[in-house]
């Protein structure tokens, strides 16, 4: 299987993401605040991704891309784990919320929580 992110799995529009943060549901992990929402097939196509990190946490732009690149390549390698639907999608946001920088074994193992978790909530429910 191609293990691939494409621009179409990326969440970009502004009032998706306005009605993500408005609408959907949320909850933590140790990393992160998850912020999901269950949709129709119709409206979005396929999970929808969007990353996170603030910058009063993490100071620096440098620290900031290598933490997105990071939870990007995560989701990249095990986004599998959250298996399609043809009735219903599911858009989410990553957030983290630790204020220093994480390792990526660390940000991996809780993306594989987190979509396992995506996976019960929005897909199959």
């Amino acid at each position: 299987m191609l293990q691939t992110l494409k621009k179409s799995e990326i969440l970009r529009s502004r009032k998706m993401i306005s009605i993500l943060f408005e609408k959907g549901e949320y909850f933590s992990q140790d990393c992160f605040y998850v912020r999901y929402l269950r949709l129709p097939a119709q409206e979005a196509a396929g999970s929808k991704l969007l990353v996170s990190v603030s910058k009063k946490k993490i100071r620096k732009a440098v620290h900031r891309n290598l933490l997105k690149r990071r939870i990007r390549e995560a989701y990249r390698k095990n986004k599998s784990i959250l298996q399609p639907n043809e009735e219903y999608s599911c858009i989410f946001a990553l957030v983290y919320r630790k204020s220093g920088i994480c390792s990526y074994k660390l940000i991996e193992n809780e993306i594989k929580d987190i979509l396992g978790r995506l996976s019960k909530e929005c897909i199959t429910s």
